[in-house]
């Protein structure tokens, strides 16, 4: 028993009505529930070890920042005062501990040569391009099953509309 006659297109009307609109929409519901369900176990421990890596990453970076502006800067000087409150004048940089401030600061200062300065400025370009990268990185998430059609298969012996 051909749904279609040879040369003849099928008949379409009322199909979805006939075949599929009284389950269908509930099924399309269901099934990206289990979708949602069943990726969301796997992904979620796929986002745990990319977070995991990404926080290994920045704390890598933070340490290389810390150690080229120890480099550069020298160790953060703290200052003490003398009898009187008196503190010596030294340089920001110096005394600065957050190492992206202290770089900016050294790069800022006319007083240090200009082959150390552009150094302290590339050092602190290429920090903060890849906190910016981590940071995007790190905004992964789960996002929502997107359905792509819905296949519709006619049951056996139906005329699917063909009259």
């Amino acid at each position: 028993n051909a749904l279609v006659a040879a040369g003849r297109p099928a008949a379409t009307r009322d199909l979805w009505t006939q075949q599929f609109g009284s389950w269908a929409p509930a099924a399309r519901v269901a099934a990206l529930n289990a979708a949602r369900s069943t990726f969301s176990s796997l992904a979620d421990a796929a986002l745990a070890a990319h977070r995991g890596l990404i926080t290994a990453e920045q704390r890598e970076l933070d340490t290389w920042l810390r150690a080229r502006a120890e480099a550069l800067c020298g160790r953060v000087v703290q200052v003490q005062t003398d009898l009187f409150g008196n503190a010596p004048r030294l340089p920001r940089w110096q005394t600065l501990d957050e190492p992206a401030a202290r770089l900016a600061a050294y790069a800022t200062d006319g007083a240090n040569a200009p082959a150390s300065r552009r150094e302290a400025d590339g050092v602190l370009r290429l920090y903060e391009k890849r906190h910016k990268d981590l940071a995007a990185r790190a905004d992964a998430r789960v996002l929502d099953p997107i359905p792509l059609g819905l296949l519709m298969l006619v049951p056996s012996g139906s005329t699917g509309g063909v009259r």
